[in-house]
């Protein structure tokens, strides 16, 4: 897993739907992370 980058430290923000399904993520410190993969509807 070279390509991926957790960073330490840097909370992951995930909006949920009604039912409990992801509808977005961002890191609350978004200078510091790669990009996250997109979120299939």
């Amino acid at each position: 897993i070279m390509q991926v980058e957790i960073p330490t430290g840097n909370p992951l923000l995930i909006d949920l739907d009604d039912n409990l399904k992801p509808i977005s993520a961002k890191y609350l410190d978004e200078a510091r992370a790669s990009p996250l993969p997109k979120i299939k509807s």
